[in-house]
């Protein structure tokens, strides 16, 4: 709190506010206690200077040094306190009654969070695109031949991704290594990705099952970890990189849409996200001319960014896609050896920990 003199301003004002206390009556003593493991938790004294000592009050703020534990984005400790002010509340009632609050720091003041309930909608705006869905232009017959304008649009798209990349974010070194860090554990915990897919959706997989199951998720947690060291490389990320975000102008100009889960990370994640979709349609519908795109993708993305080091990183992403190709309601009608083909070429490329580009 000794940090941030605007911050303590402001809970006085609100304190003063809820104490019903005039501005030259009121006086706060602000301690810090022993807290949590994520909190760092401060004791509030509230005093009149007519009537004496008023009330006490805690205070926790999500500790800098251990907000790696989930915390590392506001938003995650922004939620954290909305569901812990919901329960307390729920449990103590105005006995123990618990209120959350955001201090903005451009603006220097604090605002309060809302209290949620399950009536609740999440609602969010977004400016309308026009455009021609990629997925919609991939699915269309192919004969398995390269032609000019599928290379100008995989190159629009490359060009496009790469200045989304170059958006760097004006952070610490911690802060670059846990938001890091961040994007590569939650492609397995994000609630969206890896863990929850296979509890929700490949619970009665045929394939995915036993040894081959614990091998995968080995690999891919031994991935995370390797490339726990270029957290230099974060970057803005899209997050969801699959055909259905994209958008293709009748001029060949692109646009992306739906961007979620990451905000900063290891721009491979979007890459080895098109490329393994792409590979994955190569498997599955039989046909070359995806993973001719894939490596051209993969090319054009290079030629933008001399990122040489993309076509090993990219493989950070790949066991998630893997695992949605496993998923029978998404991809039915699939023969299992097929199936078995694809998984083969994601397992031995995350036990090789690069991307296993396909000739």
């Amino acid at each position: 709190m000794k940090k941030s003199p605007e911050a303590e301003t402001q809970i006085r004002k609100i304190l003063s506010s809820k104490f019903n206390i005039k501005e030259e009556n009121f006086s706060i003593k602000i301690k810090e206690i022993p807290g949590g493991f994520l909190s760092d938790v401060y004791k509030i004294e509230v005093f009149d200077k007519v009537i004496g000592n008023l009330d006490k009050a805690y205070i926790c703020k999500v500790s800098r040094e251990r907000a790696f534990c989930g915390l590392e984005r506001k938003e995650d400790q922004v939620l954290s306190y909305v569901l812990s002010q919901k329960i307390n509340n729920k449990a103590n009632g105005r006995k123990n009654f618990s209120r959350s609050y955001l201090y903005l720091a451009k603006e220097k003041k604090i605002v309060s969070l809302p209290s949620i309930t399950e009536d609740d909608m999440a609602l969010q705006f977004q400016d309308f695109l026009e455009g021609n869905i990629y997925q919609d232009l991939l699915m269309t017959p192919k004969s398995g031949l390269i032609l000019p304008g599928d290379i100008e649009t995989i190159g629009h798209i490359a060009k496009k991704l790469a200045e989304v990349h170059k958006i760097k974010p004006k952070f610490t070194e911690d802060q670059k290594r846990e938001k890091y860090s961040r994007c590569l554990k939650d492609v397995m915990i994000h609630p969206e990705l890896s863990i929850s897919f296979i509890v929700n959706n490949l619970g009665e997989s045929k394939i995915f099952r036993g040894k081959v199951k614990a091998d995968y998720l080995k690999e891919m947690l031994e991935v995370i970890e390797y490339y726990q060291k270029y957290y230099q490389r974060i970057s803005l990320i899209h997050g969801d990189f699959i055909p259905k975000n994209i958008l293709v102008r009748d001029n060949g100009d692109v646009d992306f849409i739906d961007y979620s889960r990451f905000e900063f990370g290891e721009p491979g994640v979007d890459v080895g996200c098109l490329y393994s979709y792409l590979i994955c349609m190569s498997y599955y519908l039989k046909n070359d001319y995806y993973k001719k795109l894939a490596n051209i993708f993969i090319e054009k993305y290079i030629s933008e960014t001399n990122d040489l080091f993309i076509k090993e990183i990219a493989v950070v992403y790949l066991g998630f896609v893997g695992l949605v190709a496993m998923d029978e309601k998404i991809y039915p009608g699939i023969a299992t050896a097929t199936r078995m083909r694809f998984l083969k070429y994601i397992l031995s490329s995350l036990k090789t920990k690069k991307l296993l580009l396909q000739d």
